[in-house]
C-alpha cells in the first residue's frame, strides 16, 4: 500500500512540474505614444523569462502618404541561442519625416509587429499592434 501511495505521489508530483506558458498578451504588453517633440515613443514590456526577437521589431505608418518613419533609434540588443535578441524590455524611439507639406492636422497609425519565445521552450506566433496619435 505504502509503495502504491509512494508512486502516486511521484506521478502526481510529476504532472504538476509541467512549465505553464502566459498568453501572448500577458507574455508582451506593448505600448506607444507621441512625444512633444514629434516623437513616437515605443516599447514592448516583456514578462519573466520572455525575450523578443529584435529581427522581428518592425514599425510602419500606414495611412498617411506625406509622414513616414526617417529612423527607429534602437536599444543594443544581445545574443541568445544564436538570436540577437531583448531579454528586457526594450525602448525605441521613432524619428518621423515629412514627405510633403501637411496643410492640416492628420491622425497617425503606426503599425508595431514582433515575435518572441518563452526561455520555457514556446515560441509565440508573430503579433501586430496599431496605435492611433
Amino acid at each position: 500500500m505504502k509503495k502504491i501511495l509512494l508512486l502516486l505521489l511521484m506521478v502526481s508530483s510529476l504532472f504538476s512540474a509541467q512549465p505553464s506558458f502566459l498568453m501572448p498578451d500577458e507574455a508582451f504588453k506593448p505600448s506607444a505614444k507621441l512625444n512633444d517633440s514629434m516623437q513616437i515613443e515605443a516599447k514592448v514590456w516583456i514578462a519573466k523569462e520572455i525575450y523578443l526577437y529584435e529581427n522581428s521589431l518592425k514599425f510602419k505608418i500606414n495611412n498617411l502618404k506625406n509622414i513616414d518613419i526617417k529612423e527607429v533609434i534602437k536599444p543594443k540588443s544581445v545574443e541568445h541561442h544564436e538570436d540577437m535578441v531583448y531579454l528586457e524590455t526594450p525602448e525605441f524611439i521613432i524619428n518621423l519625416k515629412k514627405l510633403s507639406d501637411i496643410n492640416n492636422i492628420e491622425e497617425i497609425e503606426l503599425e508595431m509587429s514582433y515575435q518572441g519565445c518563452s526561455e520555457q521552450g514556446l515560441c509565440y506566433e508573430p503579433y501586430t499592434k496599431v496605435f492611433k496619435f
